[in-house]
């Protein structure tokens, strides 16, 4: 009976010392909140759009001028230019279904909520959506 009765008493002490040592863990792990020193988030920048480099025109020429319709100063071109006829300036993405880079239609570009460009549209042989980042 007696040995119950140590046997009973160490399991006890041995529980809430464990219970004890748990909650004094818990304690230290939990993270210290962060006082306040006054800082501020970083202003965002503003995109300021850059006119393309225009190509010298020879002695004797006016220099070109860019008509209303065509792609004015920091605008992406038009995604039906790009992607209509069969030029070299064709969009090619790599496409995850037909693991090999294919021509892109219904291109358009987005930013994302980080402020980064990315082309999105579908792959013109398998139709899955294929998107990439692009520099801008």
């Amino acid at each position: 009976m007696v040995r119950r009765l140590w046997t009973f008493a160490i399991v006890v002490a041995g529980a809430s010392l464990g219970w004890w040592l748990v909650s004094r863990w818990l304690a230290h792990m939990a993270p210290e909140p962060i006082p306040e020193q006054g800082l501020k988030p970083a202003p965002r920048r503003e995109v300021v759009p850059v006119e393309p480099a225009q190509p010298a025109a020879p002695a004797g020429e006016p220099p070109a001028e860019a008509s209303a319709g065509e792609a004015g100063a920091g605008e992406y071109p038009s995604p039906a230019k790009e992607v209509q006829g069969d030029e070299a300036s064709e969009v090619r993405v790599y496409c995850l279904g037909c693991r090999a880079k294919q021509p892109v239609r219904n291109v358009r570009y987005e930013t994302t909520p980080k402020g980064r460009r990315r082309l999105v549209g579908e792959c013109a042989v398998c139709g899955r959506k294929v998107s990439q980042f692009v520099k801008g």
